[in-house]
């Protein structure tokens, strides 16, 4: 009779955990999708990138703007190279609908977009900060071409983010940020696309 117990009270207890583990969500299960993961991925790997530059550009004086101006140049490049990758691995893995995140995935999108765009912001305003002191070596040119690559390579991969996003709601939330991020670029853009400022004013500023 004790055996009997002690099998059925074993019973009892495994079917309680195969009852917990279907109630769970496969997402719970198995973690994010491969493609999910790929954003997530991609999303820090631009912080860190964003991160770099605004050191780079915050550095920047009138005694090293040659060379940190180079720098600004191709650290801006090198952030449109990884979102270039990042656009074809998604390609590379199937269509929108074939690659659809779920709303748990999506929803884990979210934040990390969102900080990604508060640190290339502000690299960003680093970069427009230095403006004056980039103008006084020939890197002005080469720099606005690079934020260009980079407006237009974020520019596709939002939309090719967005089309794996199935609620209405959480796209939205993607699209402020992607929206939030455009409009810096632009501002950025814009302040290199300005006239090359008299070299002795911006010498007399620092």
């Amino acid at each position: 009779m004790a055996f009997t117990s002690r099998t059925l009270c074993l019973l009892v207890i495994m079917l309680a955990l195969c009852q917990a583990a279907v109630a769970r969500p496969i997402s719970d299960l198995t973690g994010p999708s491969p493609v999910a993961k790929s954003i997530l991925s991609t999303f820090k790997d631009l912080g860190s990138l964003s991160d770099t530059l605004r050191s780079t550009a915050e550095s920047v004086t009138v005694y090293n703007a040659g060379w940190r101006g180079y720098k600004i140049s191709g650290g801006v490049l090198v952030i449109a190279q990884r979102v270039e990758k990042a656009i074809q691995q998604l390609e590379d893995a199937g269509s929108a609908d074939e690659t659809a995140l779920s709303d748990d995935d999506a929803k884990l999108v979210i934040p990390v977009l969102s900080k990604f765009v508060q640190i290339h912001s502000l690299a960003m305003d680093a970069v427009i900060e230095k403006h004056g002191l980039v103008t006084l070596v020939p890197y002005v040119e080469g720099i606005r071409q690079a934020l260009l690559n980079v407006e237009q390579s974020l520019f596709d991969f939002a939309d090719s983010v967005e089309r794996r996003i199935p609620t209405q709601e959480i796209r939205s939330a993607a699209d402020d940020q992607f929206g939030a991020l455009g409009v810096k670029l632009h501002e950025c853009i814009a302040t290199y696309e300005e006239p090359l400022l008299n070299a002795a004013t911006v010498l007399a500023s620092h």
